[in-house]
């Protein structure tokens, strides 16, 4: 990547060079680029690399060379000959390999190098807004005394025509115990002794919370529309005490939310995943 780089603010270097060459006020006889010593070069070479920083061209080729780095980066040369690792590790001669197959494998790479790109942006991002909120509470707190916040409250920031906002959310991470083991125990009694033909609806909700496609994996949102069921049954109101106890918070985690105020007044939300990042 330095290497394209360098040789792109060169280029530029040379351009710039031979551009002052041709001008009506150069001097009578320019020296060829060829002949001029390194540090005469290495000043054109600077003056190219702020003509390509100015211009925004020198991120622009630093992405068309990462680019073509990664659409090559699965071609491996030994002994002047290229091969291309199989999924066993096995090294094959790239002439043996389809055409289909290699176009594919640098689309599939040229894709996932933008895709690393975005994720690294909005990382980036995510973390400079998060500053940019911080140091704007605290201005807030030093202007009316308040002690510095713990962060764990919900907020929402707006812009002055309220056609902009920003919504911190607050959340829970939660982890369950053991103690829900024996809560599903307790309801497969009850559903057992009730009946196949009883409560269906109920029976249906108790099998999307404990789902049987994986071990230990629950339906968080139908489990609390569970425990807000009325149900006089003893065995089932200590099934639901069991879960309650189950319920362990590990942790919180901060979302972001940006909005926008449509031209009708409605709000419509910024796509972007931003708590993954």
């Amino acid at each position: 990547m330095q290497r394209e780089i360098a040789a792109s603010r060169e280029i530029a270097g040379k351009a710039i060079y031979a551009a002052l060459a041709k001008a009506e006020f150069a001097p009578s006889r320019i020296v060829p680029w060829g002949e001029l010593d390194q540090e005469d070069r290495e000043r054109w070479c600077a003056a190219g690399e702020d003509m390509l920083t100015e211009l925004g061209l020198a991120a622009l080729a630093a992405d068309v060379f990462g680019k073509q780095q990664a659409m090559k980066a699965g071609v491996i040369e030994v002994g002047g000959e290229k091969f291309m690792r199989d999924a066993r590790g096995n090294l094959m001669a790239h002439g043996t390999i389809k055409a289909q197959r290699q176009l594919e494998d640098e689309m599939v790479r040229k894709v996932m190098f933008y895709a690393r790109a975005l994720s690294d942006q909005i990382r980036r991002f995510k973390g400079h807004t998060f500053e940019d909120l911080a140091a704007f509470q605290s201005l807030l707190e030093q202007q009316y005394g308040v002690p510095p916040s713990d962060g764990k409250g919900n907020c929402t920031y707006t812009s002055y025509d309220d056609t902009l906002k920003v919504e911190v959310k607050i959340a829970d991470q939660i982890a369950f115990g053991p103690e829900l083991q024996a809560a599903k125990r307790l309801v497969d009694e009850c559903l057992k002794e009730w009946g196949a033909d009883s409560h269906e609806a109920l029976r249906s909700l108790v099998n999307r919370v404990f789902s049987v496609e994986k071990e230990g994996q629950i339906n968080r949102g139908e489990l609390f529309s569970m425990l807000a069921m009325e149900i006089a049954d003893e065995r089932w109101q200590r099934a639901m005490d069991a879960i309650r106890d189950s319920i362990r918070v590990i942790g919180t985690k901060a979302y972001l939310r940006f909005r926008f105020r449509n031209a009708d007044g409605a709000w419509s939300t910024i796509s972007l995943n931003v708590a993954s990042a």
